[in-house]
């Protein structure tokens, strides 16, 4: 065990308690050392140590060190061959009491001291930062909500004519294949070019896809904000969270509110989703009639969605280190693609060849064929196939 300050201290008491059971004075020299260490300790619990090293030049010290120097306090004091710095406790509590303006500009006086510091030593080259792709295209959230649907809410979806996202799989989105995708989507033809070939995508694909009607009315006639449907559908007066909207969305009984809310729901985290996280009022518009929503032309939104997305990403100069949003659906060019690739061995689930793929694709089998696509060199390898595109 270390002779540490408490073992000596606790010899020296030792030693007077000894003496004086002898019948003997202590000695000036033991008592005088006695009162040294009780006047040491008292003096240490009421300081606080600072290193020398936060007061040179060498480097910059904190906003706290800062402060306690502007007090004009220190004193350096030898400890073992080290200076350092011994701070009052209760200069610390002021520091900690003192409100954000106060304190501003001892923070202020740091950072231009580490400005210079850095000048001085020489910029180091920071490490670039990647940026990392976002979108709120949520597949699992969804097919979560979706999973707890009774009957009568399963038909009201179906009623919508939307029955197709209902088989929407628990999946994460894969967002550095939805990069190369992305980066590989023609915008003006909507064709993949993928593997030395091209693979043509139209609203019918996205039908066969995702379940989406391909036909009938545009869905884009209908969008507008019309705030009369918020009392219509007890949609409140605040922005709506999408997020707190498919949460609501199992306790709704089958009725008019729900399948309202449902369809805000779909489109702003599956059919069309943006970079927000509520839900857009121009959609509103398309509330005002519901027996009109089966008749409307879903894929083809959801597929101008998907290519306006594409063009804003590319266009924009995105910050590094920050997020990179890709909106639209997201789902339609990985599903797209799963569909038309051949990886040898591996053994698509194509077993059915109906309406929507979505059905047979979970992660299990996406990472299946992407890890074998990119361990053959990616997409643009030649050892990786593709089949005959679908007749849609």
């Amino acid at each position: 065990m270390d002779g540490g300050e408490d073992s000596q201290e606790s010899l020296s008491v030792n030693a007077v308690t000894a003496s004086s059971s002898d019948n003997a004075e202590p000695s000036a020299s033991l008592t005088g050392a006695l009162c040294n260490s009780l006047e040491k300790r008292k003096q240490n619990a009421n300081e606080i140590e600072v290193d020398e090293s936060c007061t040179t030049k060498k480097r910059p010290h904190n906003s706290f060190i800062e402060y306690y120097l502007s007090k004009g306090l220190d004193e350096e004091r030898d400890n073992g061959g080290k200076k350092k710095l011994k701070a009052p406790k209760n200069v610390a509590k002021q520091w900690k009491s003192l409100p954000e303006e106060e304190k501003r500009p001892f923070q202020d006086a740091v950072k231009d001291a580490w400005k210079n510091h850095a000048k001085e030593r020489g910029e180091r080259p920071e490490a670039p930062k990647k940026a990392y792709l976002d979108s709120r295209c949520s597949l699992r959230k969804f097919a979560a909500v979706v999973k707890m649907f009774d009957q009568d809410q399963i038909q009201a979806v179906n009623a919508l004519g939307l029955a197709g996202l209902l088989h929407i799989k628990r999946q994460k989105r894969k967002f550095q294949v939805i990069e190369d995708l992305a980066a590989r989507f023609d915008i003006q033809s909507c064709e993949l070019e993928v593997h030395g070939g091209r693979l043509k995508l139209n609203p019918g694909g996205v039908e066969w896809l995702l379940g989406l009607p391909s036909s009938g009315l545009s869905v884009e006639q209908f969008i507008g904000n019309d705030e009369d449907v918020r009392m219509m559908y007890n949609l409140g007066s605040d922005r709506i969270h999408a997020g707190q909207l498919g949460d609501s969305l199992a306790s709704i009984p089958a009725s008019p509110e729900f399948k309202a809310k449902f369809l805000l729901y779909a489109i702003s985290t599956v059919i069309r989703p943006s970079t927000s996280v509520y839900v857009s009022p121009q959609c509103f518009g398309i509330l005002k009639n519901l027996s009109i929503v089966c008749a409307l032309n879903w894929a083809k939104y959801a597929l101008e969605g998907l290519v306006s997305g594409i063009k804003k990403f590319r266009e924009t100069n995105f910050v590094p280190s920050k997020a990179k949003r890709l909106t639209g659906c997201l789902l339609i060019l990985e599903i797209f693609y799963l569909e038309h690739v051949n990886v040898g061995h591996i053994k698509l689930p194509r077993a059915s060849g109906l309406a929507p793929r979505i059905c047979d694709w979970d992660e299990d089998a996406k990472s299946l064929v992407f890890e074998k696509v990119y361990r053959l060199g990616g997409m643009d390898s030649d050892k990786v196939g593709i089949r005959a595109p679908f007749s849609n």
